[in-house]
């Protein structure tokens, strides 16, 4: 159990990429997948310094023998976490706006009215929690402080309003952005704004006249 400090429980692929299951604080535990005798699901790390109380695998196993009552609270914490990895999955069927929106409210904290991320999140832990870039996330969270929805001060990050319900370019550089990107790129990408501005005409059909329209204005700029 943790008494002090956080933890971070994570995953690494093969090639080396980190992806962030969850960040445990005081009260919580880790650890209580020993209990089938498998190898262990994740790895943790401490991110800032920590106290614990340490209890072993057998005298684990005879307090929830002995204590039914420890042994509800455990299951229904398994049934939380199992909850929260199935929100997980579903997730990742989003775009990775849809991800980054979903955990900014749910980190959210009211506080004099505002809500606050209360973690100093950096860009590339942000990344790590969705699993994307680190550049993809600066370019979302640059995009919804421009279009005035979050603030960022000192590494806090601030929600002023409803966040939109999907990542638009009319905000910045969105969707229809990285669409003309990677067209740019298979042609070629060395043409000049107003080239593409003409090919973008062509495709009005899929983005839409305002969708070309931010585009291109994104170009321009």
């Amino acid at each position: 159990m943790i008494l002090a400090g956080k933890v971070k429980v994570y995953l690494i692929d093969e090639n080396g990429k980190e992806l962030v299951l969850e960040v445990k604080g005081p009260g919580e535990y880790f650890g209580e997948t020993m209990l089938d005798e498998g190898p262990r699901p994740a790895s943790a790390v401490t991110i800032e310094p920590c106290q614990f109380a340490i209890v072993s695998g057998a005298d684990f196993r005879k307090l929830l023998t002995e204590h039914p009552d420890i042994a509800l609270s455990v299951i229904q914490n398994l049934i939380q976490a199992t909850r929260g990895l199935t929100e997980n999955v579903r997730s990742l069927a989003m775009d990775v706006y849809g991800r980054v929106s979903r955990m900014l409210l749910a980190l959210a904290v009211e506080r004099r009215g505002n809500f606050v991320i209360p973690e100093k999140l950096t860009q590339q832990e942000i990344a790590n929690r969705v699993g994307t870039s680190r550049e993809v996330i600066n370019r979302i969270l640059r995009d919804l402080s421009i279009g005035g929805y979050i603030g960022v001060k000192e590494g806090t990050i601030t929600i002023n309003k409803p966040l939109p319900s999907r990542w638009q370019a009319t905000i910045g550089s969105g969707e229809p952005g990285f669409l003309f990107r990677a067209a740019a790129k298979q042609a070629g990408a060395a043409r000049k704004a107003s080239e593409v501005s003409t090919s973008l005409n062509q495709g009005r059909g899929l983005l839409g006249n305002r969708g070309v329209l931010a585009v291109i204005s994104k170009i321009n700029s």
